[in-house]
């Protein structure tokens, strides 16, 4: 937060100390590896809403490193906002807070990170199950993702994600060492799209990361316990 200020925002430091100085030095402590693939193609010549499966809180540093030259940004919920210092930066770097418990203000949120994705050309970062699975399994997606990228008009970055709830999932405290597995997959377009569409683009999205969370599971052998 210090250098945000310092910095006026300029060259989004930190983004950088994030990626490069945070998340490296704290998967290794608890011994987390990441095999990612697939999102270092994507520069920020325009925005983007990426969506993932939400399996661990260490999700959140997945997305950070898959994504390596995007200024990315997450939905949160509204009261982290209240939080002292991590509340003051998330609101000071940009990120997007949603009040899902009022459907009036989550709209009116949802329409003013629309104009800000268009304007600063940012990359919003949903986990559309909208908390982490219980069970392993790939939960239902909400649409509030999906009528963002109708809105603002930006391809959706499917992410799958697997391996994560085997390490640490919402049941636990202690995070067990292992490698976390992550592919992105060919963006989706929204150009033509309207609101009414938001069901089969969360389907499609859905459907996407379902398919490439069973093919990582089965070629690397995770033992996750998804219930049916």
């Amino acid at each position: 937060m210090a250098l945000h200020l310092l910095t006026l925002g300029f060259g989004d430091v930190s983004m950088l100390v994030a990626r490069h100085l945070w998340i490296p030095p704290v998967l290794w402590v608890a011994g987390v590896r990441l095999d990612l693939a697939g999102g270092e193609d994507f520069v920020g010549d325009r925005p983007y809403i990426a969506v993932a499966n939400h399996q661990s809180v260490i999700d959140i540093m997945v997305m950070f490193r898959i994504l390596p030259k995007l200024p990315i940004r997450f939905i949160a919920k509204e009261i982290l906002f209240w939080i002292p210092i991590f509340g003051w930066y998330l609101w000071l770097t940009g990120y997007v807070a949603v009040n899902r418990s009022n459907r009036t203000r989550a709209r009116k949120s949802l329409s003013k990170a629309a104009a800000r994705i268009r304007r600063r050309r940012s990359t919003i970062v949903v986990f559309p199950e909208g908390t982490r699975t219980p069970d392993g399994s790939v939960r239902n997606f909400k649409n509030g993702a999906f009528i963002l990228a109708i809105r603002s008009g930006a391809p959706i970055i499917p992410v799958a994600i697997a391996g994560g709830y085997a390490l640490l999932n919402k049941h636990k405290w202690l995070i067990h060492p292992g490698t976390i597995h992550a592919r992105v997959l060919p963006p989706i377009s929204t150009e033509g799209f309207g609101h009414d569409d938001r069901h089969q683009l969360a389907q499609r999205s859905r459907a996407a990361i379902m398919e490439e969370v069973d093919r990582l599971r089965a070629e690397f052998s995770l033992s996750e316990d998804v219930k049916t």
